[in-house]
């Protein structure tokens, strides 16, 4: 099903290769949406370029350019992110401003905020968890990353310093939860 300019599209079949589509509700297998305003997925694959929404209840799940995702799956690969949350195993997200996680893995470079609830957050960039002078990020209930006015980085009970690290660019932060 090839299926160019289409306004609503719902779909319960194998393939579906659909570029210019506003709506599109997928319970099939495979999916390739280039430029989808609207997307609900319940089947295995999902590849969406330039995506606004898309929600997600599948296992693979790869999004360029999605202003709001949210997914209860296994993987997520989604560079340039407004809004996501994730209810699942895996997340890679560079660029995401806003990104609640309720699941096992989280990497995410270059990030406004972050809420995880899971077993492991690697954030590479702290510094742009910054909100003016200062700002805090909340792991759950075990941990606190908070960028003091003086650009210190609390990590729980730990301050890491500017000389910790290079430019407040953290390689690799990794919290387990107790």
């Amino acid at each position: 099903m090839r299926v160019p300019t289409v306004q609503s599209l719902n779909v319960k079949s194998q393939f579906v290769r659909v570029p210019t589509v506003q709506s599109l509700t997928v319970k099939s297998q495979f999916v390739r949406v280039p430029t989808v305003q609207s997307l609900t997925a319940k089947s295995q694959f999902v590849r969406v370029p330039t995506v606004q929404s898309l929600t997600v209840k599948s296992q693979f799940v790869r999004v360029p350019t999605v202003q709001s995702l949210t997914v209860k799956s296994q993987f997520v690969r989604v560079p340039t992110v407004q809004s996501l949350t994730v209810k699942s195993q895996f997340v890679r997200v560079p660029t995401v401003q806003s990104l609640t996680v309720k699941s096992q893995f989280v990497r995410v470079p270059t990030v406004q905020s972050l809420t995880v609830k899971s077993q492991f957050v690697r954030v590479p960039t702290v510094h742009f968890f910054r909100t003016k002078n200062s700002g805090s990020f909340l792991l759950g209930n075990q941990f606190q990353i908070r960028l003091n006015s003086n650009l210190s980085v609390n990590v729980g009970t730990h301050t890491l310093k500017p000389s910790e690290f290079s430019d407040l660019n953290l390689s690799s932060i990794v919290f387990k939860k107790g």
